[in-house]
Order: C-alpha cells, then structure tokens, then sequence
C-alpha cells in the first residue's frame, strides 16, 4: 500500500484510530470475497500489508516518548558543551602561556575563538566549528601547548 498524504482529520485519539482501522481492515479480511466482488484492487496481500502498517504505526513511540528522548539529548549535549567550552578555556589559557603577544591572539583565532561565545550559548553549529578549529590547532601545535605552554598530555583524548 503506498504512502500517501492525508487530508482528512480524524477527531479521535492515536489509540482509537488504530483499533478502528484495525478493526475495519480485520473486517475486510473476514468479507474478502464481497470486497473483491466490489473492488478487485481488494486482496489478501494489500489487507495483510495495510494491517501490517497499522501495526508498525503503533509500535512507533509516542509523542511523549519522542519530546523525551529529544529532550534527554538535549541536556546531555548541553552538559557536555559545558565541558568542551571550559576545555577551551584551558587552551586560550595554555596558548597564553606558549605564545606572547600577537602571536597569542592570532592562535587564539585560529583556535576558534570566533566561534567560542555563541558555542557557550548552546548554539550548535558554533559548537562543532570551535571542536574542528581547536582540534585541529592543537594537533598542530601539541608540542609547543605541552613544552611552553604546560598542556598536560592527558588534555588530548585521543578518539
């Protein structure tokens, strides 16, 4: 049975649909002979598929299911944001120390300083630019982060 857009609205619970459209396509199933006679689009395959979608339907979560397991993700990502950015404190901190002066604030750029406030306002786009940015920074310059600049090895998590 292909998909298709509805535009019918059915006053009734999610619940309730499903009963009644099983309900009906059970029926069907039991007057089979009669639907062909009217319909010869009616068979045994398109009851058993339409019941069978019914049935993968209801066993989709919920909407309530679905706002919570959105919603854990959300404060999950939120609470390891936290960490990246307090992580990209210690970097700023660590290229301070190894470089002086301009040097530091053109690091601190290509580290992605730019993309740090709105990373530390949850705006997610922002987030994965300062992770590529001062990832890549330090692969390039872990030597002179843990020689000069006291980053301790243990910073870098290798994946």
């Amino acid at each position: 049975m292909p998909a298709e857009k509805t535009t019918q609205t059915f006053r009734c619970t999610q619940v309730q649909l499903y009963i009644i459209a099983l309900m009906g396509w059970n029926f069907c199933l039991e007057q089979i002979a009669a639907f062909e006679l009217f319909d010869a689009r009616y068979t045994k395959q398109l009851i058993n598929e339409a019941i069978a979608a019914v049935n993968a339907a209801k066993a989709l979560k919920n909407i309530q299911q679905r706002n919570l397991v959105t919603s854990l993700n959300r404060n999950e990502s939120i609470v390891a944001n936290e960490a990246v950015c307090l992580n990209w404190q210690s970097l700023k901190r660590y290229i301070d120390k190894a470089y002086k002066g301009q040097t530091s604030k053109n690091c601190q750029k290509a580290a992605g300083d730019a993309f740090y406030l709105k990373a530390a306002a949850n705006d997610w786009s922002s987030v994965v630019s300062l992770i590529e940015n001062s990832t890549a920074f330090i692969n390039e310059k872990k030597n002179d982060l843990m020689t000069r600049g006291g980053m301790p090895a243990g910073f870098v998590r290798e994946p």
